[in-house]
């Protein structure tokens, strides 16, 4: 977790998933007034009270919920919530309710013929749903080793900014979807089980960068973060060491401390260490009760709160 940086709302793809103007090659593109979405059945049109939670797979093609690494999948729909800002807007049964809905079939995905529609009632306002549509792919050669299916999330708006005022709008888009002009986000799922979305797999001139910004222990703490998300497995080993001397360096303020547990947070919950999480998060909120940034305290209040509470749910912890 980085929160002293704001995240920015953008159209973003690989060259490995899709284009900006079609989704992957041999995939054929959903587009126009497709019946069983826009139709008898479809999500857009349904009749949902105010942030209610829906979802609905395509008549006759399922994917049933399958076991595999959680901490990609909610590293992943963390992300989701910050960019629709639905931290604060959706309570903790509403998340665990889309979080199924999006990310709980994976890592069982069909390639072909599937489309899951989940839905968040009033979104854009009364009658006013955001839909996002999540489809299957295959990747392309230039996929990381290991790609099972590419899995990409399509919403029903555009992301439009105010040249003059710098603001950032989401203008709802009825009746289509299309990938090259829809906001969309997307990721993999290996072959493995593991689940990357595509902005956290490894970027060699990102670490470098990374390397390069701030003191010692910001940077232990920034690459940890980095490598905690990333496909990686062999840059693993040293991420928990490496918080902790982030977290006992002298020269670290109350934010770089706070960053190291929450990240260690974040390392718990990957390595599946639910202890070793809520012992960090404790660590990260009794330093942090001075620091009143408010994307700082998102992160603690509301961002890391909702990926223990879904990580519990996922691994069926009690």
């Amino acid at each position: 977790m980085r929160p002293s940086v704001p995240a920015l709302l953008a159209l973003a793809a690989l060259a490995f998933a899709s284009c900006a103007s079609a989704p992957p090659a041999g995939s054929a593109a959903p587009a126009g007034r497709t019946p069983w979405i826009f139709a008898d059945g479809g999500l857009e049109e349904a009749p949902l009270a105010m942030l209610e939670i829906a979802k609905r797979d395509n008549p006759g093609v399922t994917a049933a919920a399958a076991p595999g690494a959680a901490f990609g999948r909610i590293a992943w729909f963390n992300s989701l919530l910050e960019q629709l800002d639905l931290h604060a807007r959706l309570g903790m049964e509403a998340k665990i309710a889309l979080y199924d809905a999006l990310f709980g079939y994976l890592p069982s995905a069909p390639t072909s013929d599937f489309y899951r529609m989940a839905a968040i009632g009033g979104y854009f306002g009364e009658g006013k749903p955001l839909v996002l549509y999540a489809k299957a792919y295959q990747p392309s050669a230039k996929a990381p080793a290991g790609s099972g299916v590419v899995i990409q999330y399509t919403g029903n708006f555009v992301v439009v900014r105010d040249n003059k005022t710098g603001e950032v709008r989401r203008n709802q888009v009825s009746g289509m979807i299309s990938p090259g002009f829809n906001w969309f986000t997307n990721g993999i799922v290996f072959a493995d089980g593991r689940v990357v979305k595509s902005s956290f797999l490894h970027d060699p001139e990102e670490e470098k960068a990374t390397a390069a910004e701030g003191g010692p222990a910001m940077v232990k703490a920034n690459l940890a973060d980095l490598h905690v998300k990333d496909e990686l497995l062999d840059n693993d080993a040293g991420i928990e060491a490496s918080l902790e001397e982030a977290f006992a360096d002298p020269a670290a303020d109350a934010n770089i401390r706070a960053l190291a547990k929450l990240n260690l947070f974040l390392y718990g919950l990957y390595a599946g260490d639910l202890a070793k999480a809520e012992a960090a998060l404790a660590a990260a909120r009794a330093v942090s009760a001075s620091i009143t940034e408010p994307s700082f305290r998102e992160v603690i209040d509301l961002q890391a709160p909702a990926m223990l509470a879904v990580y519990r749910h996922a691994v069926g912890a009690k």
